[in-house]
């Protein structure tokens, strides 16, 4: 088992980031000071700093809540459970991620909350790989994963905590931990099921955040028809596809091909293609194509990667910018 005087700064660091960290109530400075009493491993003085404050707040949810993980935290004086304290090299890494957590708290604007989560998470691996049955740490490295959706450290978090038997644990804090990771679906065995999920979530929230005439967009469009200058293509076959990334924006990618004669024998012949890229609404987009025609005694051959497009509810349209006249328009409609 992990050695609870060099853990209790973290048990307390976990109930401030995941749980007291809601405590308005508690004035700062207050917060503060219980904070570097327990860093210190003044249980005692840090219990009797609460209960000063729980003398004008008797009934204050937030304080007793403070109360009861202080009480659970404090080493016991039993010959049993005193371990020797980290020494060198690993007390100033715990010290460090010590100080990242002061940060976290202090933290007023979320991209710098987001930075140092994500310097928490960088910076604990090392140490969970060398002392791994660190629960605490492993609770910390669980908090921040959920909050960066960082699907990989969660998981691996949660399977690190079912072992331990966090999911026998009669800790709020622990509990309240693995509730949320299960509500996210990161505590099962299949690693890419958990993928999966987090990506299916995330896209439902992005999906929401785009307007409603850009949502209308994604989806399938089949190559409807297509016209060599004002001549109707004879055969066509293509699709277009609209979608979120995993990054929630708009992308697009796909490809057609046509054929059809301007005058017997004359043939026409045209391929697009269009790499996965982000949709733009500027009416520009990145395709290959190429066009191949004889036209009575001329023969002609063109092929480039800048079109326009043109994009509505019903109906997409991509052409080549290169060529003014003698080009094949590509006209796209819902599947």
């Amino acid at each position: 088992m992990p050695s609870r005087a060099n853990t209790a700064p973290l048990i307390i660091a976990l109930s401030c980031l995941i749980a007291l960290a809601t405590h308005a109530e508690i004035p700062a400075a207050a917060q503060q000071e219980i904070d570097h009493l327990v860093q210190q491993d003044k249980f005692a003085e840090a219990l009797a700093k609460v209960d000063g404050l729980l003398k004008d707040n008797p009934t204050d949810k937030d304080l007793l809540d403070l109360k009861a993980q202080l009480e659970k935290s404090r080493p016991s004086s039993s010959p049993a459970a005193a371990a020797p304290k980290l020494k060198g090299e690993d007390r100033l890494l715990l010290d460090t991620l010590n100080a990242i957590i002061d940060d976290i708290k202090a933290a007023s604007e979320d991209a710098n909350r987001r930075r140092l989560m994500e310097e928490f998470l960088a910076k604990s691996k090392p140490f969970v790989a060398k002392f791994p049955d660190q629960t605490n740490i492993w609770l910390m490295r669980a908090a921040a994963a959920m909050e960066l959706n960082d699907v990989d450290s969660g998981w691996q978090a949660g399977q690190k905590l079912k072992a331990m038997g966090a999911l026998d644990s009669d800790d709020a804090q622990t509990r309240k931990i693995m509730m949320s990771l299960n509500r996210k679906e990161w505590l099962g065995d299949n690693f890419e099921k958990a993928k999966s999920a987090n990506r299916e979530a995330k896209l439902a929230v992005s999906l929401s955040n785009l307007p409603v005439e850009r949502q209308k967009l994604i989806g399938t469009w089949v190559l409807a028809s297509a016209h060599y200058s004002s001549i109707p293509s004879s055969k066509r076959n293509g699709t277009i596809r609209i979608f979120l990334s995993d990054e929630g924006s708009l992308h697009i990618s796909g490809k057609a091909s046509t054929s059809g004669v301007v005058n017997d024998p004359d043939p026409f012949s045209g391929s697009l293609e269009v790499p996965d890229q982000a949709l733009a609404f500027d009416g520009s987009i990145t395709a290959d194509w190429k066009l191949k025609a004889i036209n009575g005694p001329y023969r002609d051959q063109h092929e480039g990667t800048s079109c326009k497009m043109e994009l509505s509810p019903v109906e997409i349209t991509i052409s080549p910018k290169e060529v003014s006249y003698w080009i094949i328009t590509y006209h796209f409609g819902r599947e």
